[in-house]
């Protein structure tokens, strides 16, 4: 058990005394369960780096990117998930290979990082309690390689909780503070930089929003080609996109939004020599952003959001 006195830990994880409640977050604590947490944070990884390094990493050294998050962990317990890859043995001992293997020169593995006293999210700690002795015991990280930050992309948004005075917008009951967002603005401008002057093969469903572009995300892109892949069971058709995927120059940049498969491609095409990014929902999270939040707050909750911002 940790040093760690009760009263020291209850400050940490209730100093925030209005959060939103949803189902998860409304997790009452017990002393065990910190304990098993602040124990296990021992035994996870600690060589991952931040979002800022992982990012520095791909502009830089034109790393690929290989992701490992929920629906990856999903696949190697044998689960269902999101693209219903049909418990594929293929996929499942792929992607069991990366995370055992950790990041190379070409490609940054990456994975959820696990910085127990850095979370101030009632909902990321209530996920590592439910996950995280299941990882451990499951799973083999490879503590010499180190590994990138998996929500680099997925997660270029931050709570507005620290902007907002919380105890005020709760009592509007105009909407939930979790829908509340503000998107990093230079960490965006930093990685269009990633797209602009490149040549890029789109590795999408037909359907995909990221083709329409309506928010101009890829202005700066040289040329734009596609090879779609279906909405489920995309590891049927394995064979054929990775074969369709290397018809193209190895110049061009490999933007992957194809589920748990993206992790095995871009991995796979590190190794030939193209530079792939599992991109994952990061186009679907900034149209959302744009389209709820954003119009939102500033439109029509102008006033309520002048009365609710805290004065710095």
């Amino acid at each position: 058990m940790c040093n760690v006195t009760w009263g020291e830990t209850r400050k940490y994880f209730f100093r925030n005394k209005n959060i939103i409640r949803d189902p998860l977050n409304y997790h009452k604590f017990t002393e065990e369960d910190i304990n098993f947490l602040i124990e296990s944070e021992k035994y996870y990884p600690k060589n991952i780096l931040s979002k800022d390094e992982t990012i520095a990493k791909i502009m830089n050294k034109n790393m690929s990117v290989a992701r490992i998050g929920d629906g990856e962990y999903r696949v190697m317990y044998g689960l269902n998930n999101v693209w219903d890859n049909n418990n594929s043995p293929f996929l499942k001992n792929e992607l069991l290979k990366i995370l055992k293997q950790g990041s190379t020169s070409k490609c940054l593995v990456c994975i959820n990082p696990f910085y127990l006293y850095e979370n101030t999210s009632l909902w990321l700690s209530s996920y590592w309690l439910l996950y995280i002795k299941s990882y451990l015991e499951n799973f083999e990280f490879n503590k010499e390689e180190y590994y990138g930050d998996a929500y680099v992309f997925s997660r270029l948004f931050e709570n507005i909780y620290k902007r907002i005075n919380l105890a005020a917008l709760n009592a509007s009951k105009k909407f939930r503070a979790n829908d509340l967002y503000v998107f990093d603005e230079q960490k965006l401008h930093y990685l269009k930089q990633l797209f602009n002057n490149r040549s890029i093969v789109f590795v999408v469903k037909e359907n995909s929003f990221t083709i329409e572009d309506k928010l101009n995300l890829f202005d700066g892109v040289v040329s734009k080609h596609f090879v779609y892949v279906p909405a489920r069971n995309c590891i049927a058709e394995y064979d054929r996109i990775f074969k369709e995927i290397q018809s193209y120059d190895k110049k061009c940049l490999i933007y992957l939004e194809c589920g748990e498969v993206a992790t095995v491609l871009a991995y796979k095409l590190s190794e030939l020599g193209y530079q792939a990014l599992d991109m994952g929902n990061f186009y679907m999270r900034f149209l959302s952003y744009n389209k709820e939040c954003n119009a939102y707050i500033r439109l029509k909750n102008k006033e309520l959001k002048e009365k609710t911002m805290v004065k710095f």
